[in-house]
């Protein structure tokens, strides 16, 4: 079988999952974004600290995934389009397909996820975001409200090119930032008649400080937690 015979058909899959119920509360719409530091998916373990109305694929989040690196072969085609992951093409831009239905999905009242670093960040320095997710934040009519979220450890509990088994006993961490509403931001780019592309720059350097914050909490978060756990334990 030929690689054009099992390559991700991005249509089929957005029209399996245009058969599954809509949400028919429409009143909150989500971008969230959060580092990449693991070959193994970061949102598998956001599933303890969601309900599970929340995991259920009527509601679950969008997001995208590399096609070079996660749409290989047919299986992990068929396991991304399960989870509600689209392929981006690197190099593509921001003007792809998959980001097109995102920005489609956010105007209908969903959540997005995206990885805005744009690959596995293994030496956790900072990395010039992409321009895409200023544009999941720019773009839709309603403004979308954004959720940063850090993560501390998991590089400990999946490390990257180990065996895929986890190593149990590791201190780990996810840190959340409060909700961000950029509403009048937005509006004030408007305002001024920037371009989309200026908009969508100006949005991203935005996302990058706050994530560059959220970071340093999230570490400070982590160091100063389980120091008391320890003290804790040892009394």
């Amino acid at each position: 079988m030929s690689k054009k015979d099992w390559k991700f058909d991005i249509n089929e899959h957005i029209r399996y999952h245009l058969k599954k119920p809509r949400l028919k509360d429409l009143s909150w719409t989500l971008v969230s974004a959060a580092g990449c530091r693991l070959t193994i998916y970061f949102m598998s373990k956001l599933v303890g600290v969601l309900r599970w109305n929340d995991i259920k694929l009527p509601r679950l989040r969008w997001s995208t995934a590399a096609e070079d690196v996660c749409f290989k072969s047919r299986w992990e085609s068929a396991f991304m389009a399960l989870g509600k992951v689209l392929p981006v093409t690197r190099g593509a831009g921001v003007m792809q397909r998959s980001m097109d239905f995102c920005v489609k999905e956010l105007m209908e009242g969903k959540w997005v996820h995206m990885f805005p670093e744009g690959k596995i960040n293994l030496e956790q320095k900072p990395i010039r975001l992409k321009w895409g997710v200023g544009r999941l934040i720019v773009e839709p009519s309603v403004t979308p409200l954004v959720l940063l979220i850090h993560h501390v450890g998991f590089e400990k509990v999946f490390p990257n090119g180990g065996p895929l088994f986890p190593r149990l006993g590791q201190k780990t961490s996810i840190y959340f930032s409060e909700k961000l509403d950029f509403t009048k931001e937005v509006e004030q780019m408007r305002s001024l008649m920037k371009t989309p592309d200026e908009m969508r720059k100006i949005m991203t350097d935005v996302i990058q400080a706050e994530m560059a914050v959220l970071k340093l909490r999230a570490e400070q978060f982590h160091k100063q937690y389980w120091t008391t756990a320890e003290e804790d334990k040892n009394r």
